[in-house]
């Protein structure tokens, strides 16, 4: 089978799983020897046509979505795209809006925002806005989870797709999240390396979405390997920098013993950071997120040990093409999980940040 037709096989067989493939399943549906179908998806995992999960299963990359875009941009009738955020403080979100206006721009659509305040019935509302305003298509990076349902569903009896980005929300047409279980995973191991396999260790959570809670499972899972770790507190927060700064003032407060932090975000982890006052006794902290602000706290050396990065525009960027291809007729690519990356001080050189 010639190189082209065993990519087009596996890419065929790949785009008609709901769930992503393994290579094992790969390769007796292909009949090729596994080093041969591992080949062809290393390298079209390389170009972005396939994406692996931290279950070692693929699913189709964000780049299938860019050409099926770029495709159907010609006969593209989406004039008005909305997007909702749960706030505009964030640096993440605001790089997510950026990008999804310059997207929106390129397709020739007006575009509109609205922010949320981390209140999941005031971003309900906002879906409501949006409709009024006579949007085709909404990005969605939701506060939760669950509670929009009753809003998206009248968003589908209008006929508008409605893409989540960053987390999974109920409802939505399609979605467009990071590897975050492989994200936690990734910090998990890290954290342990660094404590030599043995400490008491302590999460600042977040909000009650997907991209929290899977980051926070995957953080769970590979430390559960460690039999000298222990998650001894779970600190609640909001994913903002002034919930880390709380979170490490309480743990202060109450004398826990910590070893290690993990930050569900690097605002949380920067506000971890301001909370013990970035002196000797601070704990070794790790998030996700990448951010050009933690990046710097990396490379100087201290207790921020390590981000595994995700890219909020890479994100946008995505959930946007995807909302316009679904919206031209496309039926693929409902689901896309984007990899990340661990970046510690050895990695910094060959990162870019984001900023918004």
């Amino acid at each position: 089978m010639p190189s082209v037709d065993r990519a087009v096989a596996v890419l065929d067989l790949v785009s008609g799983s709901r769930d992503g493939m393994s290579l094992a399943a790969l390769t007796r549906a292909v009949g090729l020897p596994k080093s041969t179908v591992y080949a062809v998806c290393q390298t079209l995992t390389a170009t972005r046509l396939l994406s692996r999960g931290a279950d070692g299963s693929y699913r189709l990359g964000p780049a299938v979505i860019e050409l099926s875009a770029a495709r159907r941009q010609r006969g593209a009738s989406v004039h008005r795209l909305g997007m909702c955020v749960p706030n505009m403080e964030n640096t993440f979100f605001q790089a997510e809006i950026a990008t999804a206006g310059a997207e929106a721009l390129v397709a020739g659509a007006l575009f509109e925002t609205r922010s949320a305040e981390q209140d999941v019935d005031r971003q309900a509302a906002d879906v409501a806005a949006l409709l009024a305003w006579g949007a085709e298509v909404l990005v969605v990076d939701p506060v939760a989870s669950h509670g929009l349902e009753e809003a998206l569903d009248r968003a589908h009896a209008r006929g508008v797709v409605v893409v989540s980005v960053n987390g999974a929300t109920f409802g939505a047409d399609a979605s467009v999240v990071t590897d975050n279980a492989q994200a936690g995973a990734l910090v998990a191991r890290h954290l342990a390396d660094r404590l030599g396999g043995r400490g008491d260790v302590v999460i600042v959570g977040g909000t009650p979405v997907t991209a929290i809670t899977d980051r926070i499972e995957g953080f769970r899972r590979a430390l559960a390997d460690e039999p000298g770790m222990r998650i001894v507190d779970i600190e609640p927060g909001d994913n903002s920098r002034a919930a880390g700064r709380e979170a490490a003032h309480r743990l202060r407060e109450r004398s826990v013993r910590v070893d290690g932090i993990f930050a569900i975000n690097d605002l949380t982890a920067l506000g971890v950071l301001d909370g013990y006052d970035h002196d000797a006794a601070t704990p070794l902290v790790v998030s996700v997120d990448g951010s050009a602000a933690a990046v710097r706290q990396i490379e100087a050396g201290g207790p921020l040990s390590a981000s595994a990065a995700q890219d909020p525009r890479l994100l946008a960027r995505t959930a946007v093409r995807l909302g316009l291809a679904l919206a031209s007729g496309a039926t693929s690519g409902r689901t896309l999980t984007l990899p990340t990356r661990l970046i510690t001080r050895d990695d910094v050189p060959t990162y870019e940040p984001w900023e918004s």
